[in-house]
Parts: C-alpha cells; structure tokens; sequence
C-alpha cells in the first residue's frame, strides 16, 4: 500500500515537472535556422538554433540574438551583443574599442576592415555585431545604428544541429 503512494506521489511529480518543462518549451522558447555567414565560424549556414525568447529573458554583453532587421522589415539578424546602454564603441584601425578599451573577446574571425567609427549606445539599445567581421557589405549596427530591445526576439541558448 505504501510503495503505490509513493509511486502515485512520483508519477504525479514526474507529470508536473514534464508540463512545465513542454510548457516553457513551448511558450518560451523557438527555432531559428541560419541563413548566411555573418556569424561563422560560431554558426554554420544551415545550422538551427533554440532561442529563449525575449519575453523571459534579460540580454548582456557577448550574448548572441536574433532581432528584427532595422532596414527590412520581413527580416531577421542573428547578431552578438558587444556593448550595451552608454557604452562607447570606436573602432580604430580596424580594432575594436569598448569605453576606450581594446576588446580582443570580441573579436571572433579576423579584423574589421580598416575604418574608423564611433558611436554611443542610447539608454534601453543595444549594439550589434557580426562575428565574421571581416566580410563586406555585412550588415550590423556599424550601418544601422542600435537596436531598441523592443525589436529583440530573444537570445541563443543552444545549437541543435
């Protein structure tokens, strides 16, 4: 009698803990596929990728999300994070400066192109960079600025393929 309380008590446990598992899975989280080479060599094309959707989630430096494109409004960019509200972001020769510090963490696959920028991130922004930073015409926050974390979808947390 005992031992059928006790898997009575398990089994309801075990059902609780599977509902809310597929409940957050469900409603917390999504699939995104990679579509380009901005990001390689920390994503292939092809690759699919869950996301913690933003609704639940808060974002910080080297995170790496997906966010609606600012210059297209049917599209979506898989970027990371590298400086947030009231930062200041330079790049200097093609290096990359945070608050005037030289951000090697950042730098993922080879040097920026040889330019100059500055730009301070607005209060609730974020800014956006590709990890393949050597390619061109690769669009991130150098062109269109940053991104409000209202038009953030949410943030990479596992690679499934």
């Amino acid at each position: 009698m005992r031992n059928k309380s006790i898997f009575r008590g398990f089994s309801n446990l075990l059902f609780i803990g599977l509902l809310i598992f597929f409940a957050f899975y469900i409603f917390g989280t999504m699939h995104v596929h990679v579509d380009n080479i901005s990001m390689t060599p920390t994503f292939q094309e092809g690759q699919k990728l869950l996301l913690l959707k933003s609704n639940i989630c808060k974002f910080k430096k080297n995170d790496i999300v997906v966010f609606k494109a600012p210059d297209k409004s049917d599209e979506f960019y898989l970027k990371r994070i590298v400086a947030v509200q009231n930062d200041i972001v330079e790049i200097d020769k093609g290096a990359l400066l945070i608050n005037g510090i030289n951000d090697d963490t950042n730098l993922i696959f080879g040097k920026m192109p040889n330019e100059e920028f500055y730009y301070k991130v607005e209060t609730n922004r974020y800014f956006m960079l590709s990890d393949n930073r050597k390619l061109e015409n690769v669009k991130d926050s150098r062109n269109f600025g940053s991104i409000e974390k209202k038009n953030i979808i949410g943030k990479v947390i596992l690679k499934l393929k």
